[in-house]
């Protein structure tokens, strides 16, 4: 299937932004994301669903039939859930501050409803905030996003008891701050 809707836009949406994190690690059938997303009506949740799957971001991983009906369960597709070379060159400096922001409100909804029910004081540990100016080479910035994809990636891992399902968000871009300095 070619894709008729690009991966970028197709994340331009803050649901469907929400429903590739619900996603990201694990399969759902689309009652199960009504529940999870909560705010969002079936019928708009499917909608969203056929844009991410034009856009070739998720698949149907499993079909059965439940009363009368098929119930499908969808999956992130290998690889869908980082930018191509296509999308990366295509993309408009509007859509790229979009995305950051469509992905940003996901993290920032997940600490938000963390915060309301989170016992305090906080504990070591429960949430992790990193903000941080490095000075790295090309080759050094490659390594560290490879290293955080592996990190992230450790597909296979399903719920278990010693395992708590985190929603994790990394940007990286080049400080102009510097070249401010530098150039006045």
């Amino acid at each position: 299937m070619k894709q008729s809707v690009s991966r970028a836009h197709a994340i331009l949406h803050v649901v469907r932004a929400r429903i590739i994190v619900a996603l990201s690690d694990r399969t759902l059938t689309p009652r199960d994301l009504v529940k999870i997303l909560g705010d969002v009506p079936l019928g708009t949740l499917y909608r969203h669903l056929n844009t991410l799957l034009e856009a070739e971001i998720i698949e149907i991983v499993a079909e059965r039939r439940v009363h009368g009906t098929v119930e499908r369960t969808f999956g992130m597709r290998p690889g869908a859930s980082y930018l191509s070379l296509e999308d990366r060159t295509n993309l408009t400096p509007e859509e790229l501050t979009g995305i950051v922001q469509m992905l940003t409100m996901v993290v920032t909804d997940a600490f938000g409803k963390f915060a309301s029910v989170a016992p305090r004081p906080y504990k070591e540990g429960q949430f992790t905030m990193v903000t941080e100016g490095l000075y790295l080479t090309q080759n050094e910035i490659c390594e560290l996003r490879d290293f955080i994809r592996a990190t992230v990636a450790k597909s296979g891992r399903g719920p278990a008891p010693d395992l708590e399902r985190r929603i994790v968000g990394f940007f990286s871009v080049p400080d102009l701050s510097e070249q401010m300095i530098t150039n006045s």
